[in-house]
């Protein structure tokens, strides 16, 4: 797992900058196959670092906090494999499921909602933080901040 703010990214405790980011995150992605990412600047400001993503071409499964089709779009248009959609409003999701072809998987404060939004609009799974449970049984990711992965628990 690795968080991108301002172009640079931080893995464990480590800070990469420039150059260093792009061959770190190749790296990874050569190591794992697929890197989660989380774009601080996605989720807090709505703008993603795309043209980051764009150079690394691939292997990675973005969690930039999209709100809506078009940045969903955008986020493919960067190479994303695998999409996290947190807290974006139902009212996208249909056109998005017919539209993206990637796997889309939601996250939330409300495991249920998102469980629901998964089984309803034919996405792939959940993703959910490191204190939450599902007792669904469609695939789930847990993202475990405070070590630094996310792993499949169902």
């Amino acid at each position: 797992m690795i968080k991108v703010r301002g172009g640079k990214i931080k893995v464990e405790d480590e800070v990469y900058r420039g150059k260093k980011v792009i061959e770190k995150m190749e790296k990874m992605i050569a190591d794992y196959e697929l890197v989660y990412v989380i774009d601080l600047d996605g989720c807090k400001k709505n703008s993603p670092n795309l043209e980051l993503y764009k150079k690394v071409g691939g292997g990675i499964w973005l969690d930039a906090c999209p709100r809506g089709v078009e940045d969903v779009m955008d986020i493919i248009v960067a190479g994303a494999e695998k999409i996290t959609i947190w807290g974006m409003r139902e009212e996208y999701f249909k056109e998005i499921s017919e539209a993206v072809e990637r796997d889309i998987f939601i996250g939330g404060k409300d495991v249920k909602w998102a469980t629901e939004m998964v089984r309803k609009y034919n996405f792939r799974g959940i993703v959910i933080e490191e204190k939450q449970e599902s007792m669904s049984k469609i695939e789930t990711w847990k993202i475990f901040e405070s070590q630094g992965f996310i792993r499949r628990v169902k």
